[in-house]
C-alpha cells in the first residue's frame, strides 16, 4: 500500500507552482517556473515544507546534492522541526563563483527522514537564474616592449556589463575611453 508524501517548497523571497511526482519509496517535487535568484558567490537562506510526512520524524538528514548542475551549488541544513502533519527544513544554499551568469541551473537537494520503523528518501528539485555575476577587468596592451618612449595601444577585453572606463597608467595620466592609446 503506497502512501502519499507531498511537499511543497515555499522560498522566503517566491513561490511557484508545483508538479507532485511519486515512486515506490522516493518522492520528488518540482517547481513550475523558475524558483529563485542568485548572483555568483551569494549565499541564501530557504525554508522547504513537507506537508503529511508518512510517519511522525524523529531524524532528518541532508543526503546531498544531485544533477547536472549540482557542483555549482553547496547545501547546508540548517534545522528542521515538525509540528503535526508538517516537517519544515531550514537551508542554506550558496552558488559558486564560477557559476555561469544568465544561465538556469538546475539540480535536487535530497533529503532522508527517520521514523520508527523506517526512512523515506525526499527530493526537492530546484531550478536558480543565475543574475549578474559582476564584470571581469581585463586588457591587452601592444606592444609590451620598446625603447622610451613607447606608445602602447591598450586594449579593453573585459567582460560583463561595462559602461565607463577609468584608466590611470601610474605615471599622472588617466583615460576613460575604452581602448585608449598612451605613451
Amino acid at each position: 500500500m503506497k502512501k502519499n508524501l507531498i511537499i511543497i517548497v515555499l522560498l522566503l523571497f517566491s513561490f511557484s507552482g508545483l508538479i507532485i511526482a511519486q515512486d515506490d519509496t522516493q518522492y520528488k517535487v518540482s517547481r513550475i517556473l523558475g524558483s529563485g535568484e542568485m548572483a555568483p558567490g551569494e549565499s541564501k537562506d530557504f525554508t522547504e515544507y513537507i506537508y503529511e510526512p508518512l510517519y511522525d520524524a524523529y531524524s532528518l538528514s541532508l543526503i546531498g546534492v544531485q544533477g547536472t548542475d549540482a557542483n555549482y551549488f553547496d547545501v547546508t541544513l540548517n534545522s528542521w522541526s515538525q509540528a503535526g502533519s508538517m516537517i519544515t527544513v531550514e537551508i542554506t544554499i550558496s552558488l559558486d563563483p564560477s557559476a555561469p551568469p544568465g544561465s538556469e541551473l538546475s539540480f535536487t537537494i535530497v533529503y532522508r527522514y527517520y521514523f520508527i520503523g523506517g526512512n523515506a528518501k525526499v527530493n526537492s528539485d530546484w531550478t536558480i537564474k543565475v543574475t549578474g555575476g559582476g564584470s571581469v577587468a581585463n586588457f591587452t596592451g601592444s606592444p609590451t616592449e620598446g625603447n622610451a618612449p613607447l606608445t602602447v595601444q591598450f586594449t579593453d577585453q573585459s567582460t560583463g556589463n561595462i559602461n565607463s572606463w577609468d584608466w590611470d597608467f601610474g605615471d599622472g595620466q588617466t583615460s576613460t575611453d575604452q581602448n585608449p592609446l598612451h605613451m
